[in-house]
């Protein structure tokens, strides 16, 4: 059985490029492959699939299922995000073939940088980038400190946990919700009171069928008009565009997320969409690296680790 793995070999580390050179390994490096265009995906030859979401084609919109059912060799899929709604994880479990993702790899760097978004928003920075950094000391651009405010965690995992403890230290009152209740010194409270109860909304819960459509609009207009939301998931668990439709009217506070298509001056209002390097630690892409060989060799011995699917 062999590796092929669509990333750049400087994404490993000089360890892990050594654990994975024991194997028959291909990097494919260039971002945007099309996966019908690589033959070696179409062989009968077994292999493990690793990928990269830059790396394959239009993958952020759903690696295609109709392709992936046809490689007779693929044993086995790691991905190297945690998110794994854009994999189709179902459908290969119905073919035994375990999805890997790598959890926690940058718990850490995406919990700090969201509750940077927060501060950013708290203290109107949009604002001022939009002016092109002037601005003089009005309303507009007048602050709010974090200290004594309520920070609401839409789900606790990892990443969430990690912000409420960052919150915490601010000074901030933290209520949250999960799906089950966590063993934590925070109070497990029902979505509907976060949200007419909170300044600070953090949605972090795991985007899946089950919280599609969480944060609709009912929820939404029980925000508090100065209420601030800020996520880092994808947006089928909120109407992002409900929100910011409402913080252009100055019904709600301001949203931060991660874009790369959107300047700031995009948007009306107090809105952060920042750019894409909430993960882009040194320490996080060592744990990736990490996590992921661990995964792609675990698949190879025939005793996955880190499976979301079966």
């Amino acid at each position: 059985m062999k590796l092929i793995i669509f990333n750049e070999k400087n994404r490993y580390t000089p360890e892990d490029l050594k654990r994975l050179g024991k194997y028959k390994v291909t990097f494919y490096e260039k971002k945007s492959n099309k996966l019908k265009d690589v033959k070696e995906l179409w062989q009968d030859e077994e292999f493990v699939l690793g990928v990269q979401p830059s790396y394959v084609d239009k993958s952020w919109d759903g690696l295609p299922w109709e392709e992936l059912k046809k490689m007779k060799g693929l044993r086995g899929l790691s991905l190297s995000t945690t998110a794994y709604e854009w994999a189709p994880y179902k459908e290969l479990a119905t073919k035994d073939i375990p999805v890997t993702n790598v959890p926690g790899k940058s718990t850490d760097a995406v919990g700090e940088y969201y509750v940077f978004m927060m501060v950013a928003l708290l203290r109107k920075l949009p604002y001022v980038i939009k002016d092109d950094w002037h601005f003089t000391y009005g309303p507009e651009v007048l602050g709010t400190d974090a200290r004594g405010l309520t920070a609401g965690i839409i789900g606790l995992g990892k990443i969430g946990r990690k912000i409420a403890d960052l919150c915490c230290g601010y000074g901030m009152k933290v209520i949250y919700w999960s799906r089950s209740k966590k063993d934590c010194p925070y109070r497990h409270t029902e979505i509907d009171k976060i949200c007419k109860t909170a300044d600070v909304i953090f949605i972090t819960t795991i985007a899946d069928e089950a919280t599609k459509n969480l944060i609709d609009r009912k929820r939404i207009d029980l925000m508090k008009k100065t209420a601030i939301v800020v996520s880092p998931v994808n947006p089928m668990v909120f109407d992002k565009q409900y929100i910011l439709d409402k913080v252009a009217k100055e019904e709600l506070g301001g949203l931060g997320f991660e874009s790369e298509e959107k300047a700031v001056t995009k948007f009306k209002g107090n809105v952060f969409p920042a750019p894409e390097i909430g993960y882009f630690t040194k320490q996080t892409l060592d744990n990736e690296s990490r996590i992921m060989t661990d995964s792609m060799v675990s698949i190879l011995k025939g005793k996955p680790v880190n499976v979301i699917n079966l």
